[in-house]
């Protein structure tokens, strides 16, 4: 049995897959094994994925129709996986050479830890950096700091309130740069919701934090890759998924929450369906940002919120001179 399997969802990716997989050759931890999926591919990406697995016979290389988004392909590659830990990379980012390393040794150091995951150097579509991190663009470090305890240079382990700062403050944890365990995500009913187009990965973070503790490396443990194509940037896509992903765990969470973090982050799903709102309603959709702003009152009553649900039933020119 391999220490980590490794999951790569790959959709039209020709641009990145080649460096995604030599960066996990490159690891410093060999003993893996990485399961690639081609989710319908109408490029040279599944091409590209059999090439590097015929010259190394720890890549395995499946396929199958498109399936709308990554939480398919990844399940499917779970259901296929041995490894006692279970690392994702998304096609356009790249690891660094220790990252499996460095978080293998934490889950093995820490037996009550279930999610581990690093920070990530954003980088723009040629790979070349943009001067910050992923985390360090909000100074997760400092907001972190009192929710966290130090073990060793760069490791934190989360404390009894990290999760509730997870969901009401700041997410830390972004795909590429995270390990589990496979114990973690085998307690689980689901793996990623497949529901969910964006947000799934949120989702499984969540309910991962509330099952066990996480630990957070304070360094950039891989690239994360900022792209036009990249899903990231469909705005109405991403601001549905964080909807969901939260309200969910809301629920899931809402009785371990004290009074003021339950306030709190009622207060941040209903910022977010009033993002959502207004995004619709500059799209054209009324009577869709009706509804999303109908659901940020119910989360969180504002006058603010009254205001722009009633601007939604302003007649077409008035709103077309609005947008201008």
């Amino acid at each position: 049995m391999p220490r980590v399997s490794v999951i790569v969802p790959a959709y039209n990716c020709e641009r990145y897959l080649e460096q995604a997989l030599q960066s996990i050759q490159a690891q410093t931890l060999s003993d893996i094994e990485v399961l690639v999926v081609d989710d319908g591919s109408t490029d040279s990406t599944f091409a590209l994925a059999q090439d590097i697995a015929s010259t190394d016979d720890r890549f395995r290389v499946m396929t199958q129709p498109n399936s709308g988004g990554p939480a398919v392909p990844r399940n499917r590659a779970i259901a296929a996986s041995s490894g006692g830990y279970v690392a994702f990379l998304d096609p356009d980012d790249y690891w660094y050479p220790s990252k499996l390393q460095r978080q293998a040794d934490v889950l093995g150091a820490h037996a009550t830890v279930d999610l581990v995951f690093g920070d990530a150097d954003l980088v723009n579509a040629d790979g070349v950096s943009l001067g910050t991190t992923y985390l360090g663009r909000v100074g997760y470090a400092a907001k972190v700091a009192p929710h966290v305890a130090p073990h060793e240079a760069n490791v934190y382990l989360g404390a009894s309130t990290f999760l509730a700062f997870s969901a009401v403050r700041v997410m830390g944890a972004q795909t590429s740069g995270v390990m589990t365990r496979r114990a973690a995500l085998d307690a689980q009913t689901q793996h990623f919701a497949t529901d969910l187009a964006v947000g799934e990965d949120v989702d499984l973070y969540f309910r991962l934090m509330q099952r066990g503790g996480a630990a957070f490396i304070d360094e950039p443990l891989h690239a994360y890759r900022q792209h036009g194509a990249s899903l990231m940037k469909d705005s109405m896509r991403v601001l549905t998924g964080q909807v969901a992903a939260h309200s969910r765990n809301f629920h899931r969470v809402a009785d371990d929450l004290k009074p003021g973090d339950r306030e709190a982050y009622a207060r941040r799903v209903a910022d977010q369906y009033f993002s959502l709102a207004y995004h619709t309603w500059r799209n054209g959709d009324s009577r869709g940002a009706r509804a999303a702003y109908r659901s940020a009152f119910h989360w969180h009553s504002t006058p603010r919120t009254m205001a722009a649900y009633m601007k939604t039933f302003l007649p077409a020119p008035v709103v077309r001179l609005l947008r201008s």
